[in-house]
C-alpha cells in the first residue's frame, strides 16, 4: 500500500510539473505570436491614424497626451452625488467626457467599434495601478438588459473589463449581476429622474458572502432573480438528488459541508461613463446585499455637470 501511494504521489507531481510546463510554453508562444503580428501589422493610433508605439494601447504619443485628464476624480458636483459615491472604497475615473474620449465612447457603444474597448481597458488598468493598494478579487461589469443586449450585440462595460483584466490578471464575472428591469436610457433623462429610473433594476445571481454551511443531503436554495421562482425540471432534480446522496455517502465522515472557494468580499464595478453615479450606486447596493463588503468603481470617463 505504501508503494502504491508513493507511485500515485509521484504521478501527481509529474502531472503538475507537466501542466506548469505547458502553461509556460503557451504563454511564450502567445508572446511570440503577438510580436510577429505587430511586425506584420504595426499598430496605428485609433484617433489620428498615425503609427503608434508597440504596446497594449493603440494611441500615438500626441493623442495620448491630449486625452482630457479628470483632475477632480474624487470630487462630486452635489451633496446627493457625494452620498451615492461614498459607498465605493476606491474611485477610478481617469478622464473627462470630452474629445476625443467622448467620440471613442460613442463609437464603441453605438457603432460597435470594439477596438476602443482595448484602448479603454488598458488605460483603466494603468490608472488603477497608479492608485496603488490591494487589487480587488474580481471585476464585475455593469450589465445591460436582455433586450438592449440583443439590440447592441455586446456589453461595452464587459468589453472594457475584459481588456483591463488582462494586465491586472483578474477574473471578470459578467453574469454576477443581472439587469432585470428594462429601464429608459439614462442619457436621455433629466438628472432628477435618473435615480428612480434604475431603482430595483439589478439583481445578484448568487451570494458573494462567506461560504454557506449546510447539513449533508440538503440542497442549496436557489436565489430568485427579479422575484420569479427558479424551477428545475424533474429529471434534472432527480439526477441532482442521486449525485447528492452519492457525495454525502462518500463524505459521511464529515458532519458539515463547506465550500472551498474563497468568498468574494472585494470587487470592482466597471462601467464606461460616470454621470451622476445612480446606476453604479444601485448596482453596488445589490452587491452589498449579496455579501460584498468592499466595492470599487472603475469608469473610463466622467461627465462634467457644471
Amino acid at each position: 500500500m505504501a508503494r502504491r501511494g508513493l507511485r500515485y504521489w509521484a504521478m501527481g507531481g509529474m502531472f503538475k510539473v507537466a501542466t506548469a510546463s505547458v502553461n509556460v510554453v503557451s504563454r511564450g508562444l502567445a508572446t511570440i505570436g503577438h510580436f510577429m503580428a505587430s511586425l506584420a501589422l504595426p499598430p496605428l493610433c485609433r484617433v489620428c491614424g498615425c503609427p503608434a508605439p508597440q504596446g497594449r494601447i493603440d494611441l500615438c504619443d500626441y493623442c495620448r497626451a491630449a486625452l482630457p485628464v479628470n483632475v477632480d476624480a474624487d470630487q462630486a458636483s452635489s451633496r446627493e452625488e457625494r452620498e451615492r459615491l461614498s459607498v465605493f472604497s476606491v474611485l477610478v475615473v481617469p478622464y473627462s467626457y470630452a474629445w476625443p474620449v467622448d467620440h471613442c465612447v460613442r463609437a464603441l457603444k453605438f457603432k460597435g467599434e470594439r477596438v476602443y474597448a482595448r484602448v479603454f481597458g488598458a488605460l483603466l488598468a494603468e490608472a488603477r495601478l497608479r492608485v496603488g493598494g490591494p487589487l480587488p478579487q474580481a471585476m464585475i461589469p455593469v450589465p445591460l438588459h436582455t433586450s438592449r443586449y440583443r439590440e447592441r450585440g455586446f456589453n461595452q462595460a464587459h468589453e472594457i473589463a475584459r481588456y483591463a483584466a488582462r494586465p491586472l490578471r483578474l477574473p471578470v464575472l459578467p453574469r454576477a449581476l443581472a439587469r432585470v428591469v428594462k429601464t429608459a436610457e439614462q442619457s436621455g433623462l433629466p438628472l432628477a429622474q435618473r435615480v428612480t429610473n434604475v431603482r430595483g433594476a439589478f439583481a445578484a445571481r448568487a451570494s458573494f458572502g462567506p461560504p454557506t454551511v449546510r447539513e449533508p443531503g440538503s440542497a442549496p436554495s436557489a436565489r430568485p432573480i427579479g422575484g420569479a421562482p427558479f424551477r428545475v425540471p424533474f429529471a434534472r432534480r432527480a439526477i441532482h438528488a442521486s449525485f447528492t446522496r452519492l457525495a454525502d455517502n462518500t463524505c459521511a465522515r464529515r458532519a458539515l459541508r463547506i465550500s472551498d472557494a474563497p468568498p468574494l468580499t472585494h470587487v470592482a464595478l466597471v462601467d464606461d461613463v460616470l454621470t451622476t453615479g445612480s446606476t453604479a450606486a444601485e448596482a453596488a447596493r445589490v452587491l452589498h446585499d449579496a455579501g460584498v463588503s468592499e466595492i470599487e468603481l472603475w469608469a473610463v470617463a466622467r461627465v462634467n455637470l457644471d
